[in-house]
């Protein structure tokens, strides 16, 4: 579970920590309404990008030291998203009705 401030909105979400061969695959190969929200820590700050290849459709949240610095949805198969500044931490929050809380909160569809 992981509490993110907007603004001076905040919402929970209920995501799973990757790590090991998690980091790597995160959503690929998840099913669209069957999928559970990622989230990924990184022990530095970084811009790297990810990719959408065989990932459902999904909202992107990058995070700075608990800040929202930027989030989009990503259709599939893109093959580099940046956000636009550094971040430490990323969410990757399927697009289903799971989230749908979360995804009216960051006004997504």
């Amino acid at each position: 579970m992981v509490l993110i401030n907007l603004g001076r909105k905040k919402i929970r979400i209920n995501a799973r920590e990757c790590c090991g061969l998690g980091k790597v695959i995160g959503l690929m190969f998840s099913r669209q309404n069957s999928a559970r929200a990622r989230i990924f820590k990184f022990n530095r700050v970084t811009r790297m990008p990810i990719h959408s290849v065989f990932c459902p459709k999904f909202l992107a949240i990058w995070l700075l030291k608990g800040r929202v610095v930027d989030y989009e949805t990503v259709d599939k198969t893109r093959f580099s998203i940046k956000p636009a500044s550094e971040f430490d931490t990323l969410i990757e929050v399927p697009i289903n009705k799971k989230y749908k809380k979360v995804l009216k909160f960051f006004k997504t569809s």
